[in-house]
């Protein structure tokens, strides 16, 4: 839910997030570096899991884009409809080769670094390292497979 700018007034705003009743776990991501911009998980009527980002604070959620320079998974129905999945906490409790969870800082504007992968849905398979400069709008792999990864300060 979504509320005004008094927070009288609520609205729905995703169904369907991913939220498990045992640990607690979810993927809900905040880009830190971006006012209003969240990546989280949904879960579909078939049972997968999908990744989708909001740039309004959740007035709107769509998929991830697809990287330019990655192929679907084997595991698409469509290469032409497939989209970016970024794998959290949820896939960390589930003991996927995901070392750390998505990252972003509030100094480095629009970078964020995740692992996930391409596809009609998330995937069990190693990961991928992904990195978007511009808060999520576009993704490039820069790593093929599961790395460690940081955002640090260049000294200012």
């Amino acid at each position: 839910y979504v509320s005004d700018d008094r927070g009288l007034l609520y609205s729905k705003s995703l169904e369907r997030h991913l939220y498990t009743a045992t640990g607690g776990e979810t993927d809900f991501t905040n880009v830190t570096s971006l006012r209003g911009v969240y990546i989280t998980s949904v879960l579909s009527e078939d049972g997968s899991v999908k990744s989708v980002i909001t740039y309004d604070r959740g007035g709107e959620w769509s998929p991830l884009r697809k990287p330019e320079n990655s192929e679907c998974d084997a595991t698409a129905k469509s290469k032409d409809k497939c989209s970016l999945h970024i794998h959290a906490a949820y896939s960390i409790s589930q003991k996927v080769n995901v070392p750390l969870p998505p990252i972003s800082e509030p100094s480095a504007v629009g970078l964020v670094l995740a692992h996930g992968s391409v596809g009609d849905a998330m995937s069990l398979l190693n990961p991928d390292v992904y990195v978007s400069d511009d808060g999520g709008y576009s993704w490039i792999r820069a790593l093929k497979g599961p790395h460690h990864y940081a955002i640090l300060d260049s000294g200012g």
